[in-house]
């Protein structure tokens, strides 16, 4: 007997967090699960291929037409064939999925949020929180929005599963801290979200000299931040790219400005590469990744003069940002492969 799972997201095409672990979760599960069938169900294709690699075990399917059509008709072909449905979602996506769901009577889907709630407008919240009604399990990422859920709203088909990292770092392929260059990275899409905005200014605020910043991503914001870098010999920027673990392997500290989260799939990767983090604690997700003062420096919300100052002793004491960077790698563990995948094959009961 086949065991049928089926994605369905936004643009499987796209590259970012979301795509990414839709990516990385099909292969595992199509892997390690038996008589495996996989399916993603792309609503779009804004490009020609999925930019994530896919086992040649998965098949992909994009959406013809009207957004909802196209939508009902996939779940109505899931339900006929008896396929487990999980709605990899940034926000919209599992509210118009479970609605659809509840009126063919699709029991067998799954929720898989990407974003914390507490990002969204309360109006969007409250909508969001009927529709986890109508799912099977609502899959989140962090205690955060697992306790808010089940403690403040009373909802008890909630699972906490923590994204996979995609690098397996045991095998020696991190550059050892001290033979590094003098690189602070950030990564993610160019959107007002990753607020790199304000990472440019707090970098030429601080005046770290011998220090470059590395910005790497795309997006629609793309021009605004080359405009706001003119002139900065200290700040470099670079197109997303398949090859990530080269610039990782290249950079000492992680910083990150993003005005909210999930769990961002960017610093626990960093972290695996043995890479101290400055950040933001913005909802949600940096607070679980990062201890302060132990793997890196959790920096209160839009304390840019803290985070100026903390930047400035990670790159000023070798000693500390070596320890950081032991722990970091000690704490990316807990998101390796084999941590994680037993929780989704029992959560989906194959």
């Amino acid at each position: 007997m086949k065991n049928k799972i089926s994605f369905i997201i936004s643009d499987i095409t796209n590259k970012g967090g979301t795509e990414r672990v839709t990516a990385l979760l099909s292969n595992i599960l199509s892997s390690n699960i038996e008589n495996a069938e996989v399916e993603i169900f792309s609503l779009q294709k804004k490009h020609a291929n999925p930019f994530y690699f896919l086992s040649n075990k998965i098949s992909v399917k994009y959406g013809n037409g009207w957004r909802y059509y196209s939508l009902l008709s996939y779940l109505i072909f899931c339900k006929k064939n008896k396929h487990k449905v999980i709605v990899e979602s940034m926000g919209r996506l599992s509210l118009e999925c479970g609605i659809l769901a509840k009126a063919i009577r699709l029991h067998d889907i799954y929720f898989h949020e990407h974003v914390g709630l507490n990002s969204f407008k309360k109006a969007i919240q409250l909508i969001k929180i009927f529709s986890y009604y109508i799912a099977k399990k609502v899959i989140v990422l962090t205690s955060h929005d697992y306790n808010l859920l089940t403690t403040k709203y009373g909802i008890k088909n909630v699972i906490q599963i923590p994204n996979i990292n995609p690098f397996d770092t045991s095998n020696n392929i991190i550059k050892p801290y001290d033979q590094r260059e003098n690189i602070v990275i950030a990564v993610g899409r160019f959107t007002e979200q990753k607020n790199f905005n304000e990472l440019i200014e707090i970098w030429h605020e601080a005046n770290i000299p011998n220090w470059t910043l590395y910005i790497i991503g795309d997006g629609p914001n793309k021009r605004i931040l080359e405009k706001a870098i003119a002139g900065m010999s200290s700040i470099k920027m670079f197109k997303t790219t398949d090859e990530i673990c080269n610039y990782y392997n290249a950079a000492k500290i992680y910083a990150m400005t993003s005005l909210y989260e999930g769990l961002p799939m960017v610093l626990i990767e960093s972290q695996s590469f043995g890479i101290p983090s400055v950040a933001y604690d913005c909802p949600t997700g940096p607070a679980e990744i990062i201890t302060d003062n132990v793997n890196g420096f959790l920096i209160p919300f839009k304390n840019r003069e803290l985070f100026i100052q903390k930047l400035r002793k990670l790159t000023s004491d070798d000693n500390l940002s070596n320890i950081f960077s032991t722990n970091a790698i000690k704490n990316s563990r807990k998101y390796n492969a084999d941590a994680i995948i037993h929780k989704w094959i029992s959560l989906l009961g194959i």
